[in-house]
């Protein structure tokens, strides 16, 4: 990666993705997500039946989400479809097929730390 992002997030699944969009609430404009795999939310394409339901509160556990997605039930497709817009609607590049494996922290520049990130091949 040879761009300095302002925000680098490792991992596109729903955790990172809200990730990102806090951050691109917070002003950050210039956001990474970096995925191992294909594609965002590779754990719910892997294993999830189609039309499997995804719901927020799973068993009646109730969760209570403090961040800003709001995240709605529905099905395999749905749930990955609102991914798709989320990322869209706030411009944040999504690579895949990136495996970190390494991260250091480099001297400061314009009196802010920066950290350099390191991926396979």
């Amino acid at each position: 990666m040879s761009h300095m992002y302002q925000l680098a997030i490792i991992g596109a699944g729903p955790a990172g993705i809200a990730t990102a969009v806090e951050g691109y609430l917070q002003g950050i404009r210039d956001i990474v997500l970096l995925e191992k795999d294909q594609n965002h939310n590779s754990t719910i394409r892997k294993y999830y039946k189609d039309n499997k339901r995804v719901d927020k509160d799973w068993k009646g556990q109730q969760i209570e989400l403090d961040g800003r997605i709001y995240f709605v039930d529905g099905t395999k497709e749905t749930t990955l479809d609102f991914f798709d817009e989320i990322i869209a609607h706030h411009s944040v590049e999504l690579q895949t097929h990136v495996e970190v494996q390494k991260i250091q922290k480099m001297q400061e520049v314009d009196s802010e730390p920066y950290f350099e990130v390191f991926m396979a091949g």
